[in-house]
């Protein structure tokens, strides 16, 4: 009987979903390390605790765009590939936007 219920949630779209979550976890890794880059040039009185909360900030909203991504493809809202994905994109836009900043204030 749990093996039935296992087989029916194990699905081609399940299986697409798991393989580029792997991936997307790979990238992920790479992309906090480019964001950590340019918060890591703070100001040695000041800054380290708006870095730190920053930080903070970031795996918050990185495991909601996980978890958000995983509802949304389940549900039909979006294609497995970019709930997988989604959480990577988001995290590029702000990668993008705070170094930016960092070269604009330099």
């Amino acid at each position: 009987d749990a093996l039935e219920k296992m087989r029916s949630v194990i699905t081609p779209k399940n299986d697409i979903y798991i393989l580029h979550r792997k991936f997307s976890y790979a990238v992920c890794a790479i992309l906090m390390a480019l964001l950590a880059s340019p918060l890591g040039i703070i100001n040695k009185r000041k800054g380290k605790e708006i870095a730190f909360g920053f930080g903070i900030l970031m795996y918050v909203v990185y495991n909601s765009l996980l978890t958000t991504g995983n509802f949304a493809w389940q549900f039909g809202y979006m294609s497995p590939i970019a709930g997988a994905w989604l959480p990577n994109m988001v995290i590029v836009v702000i990668i993008l936007l705070i170094n930016y900043l960092k070269i604009k204030k330099m």
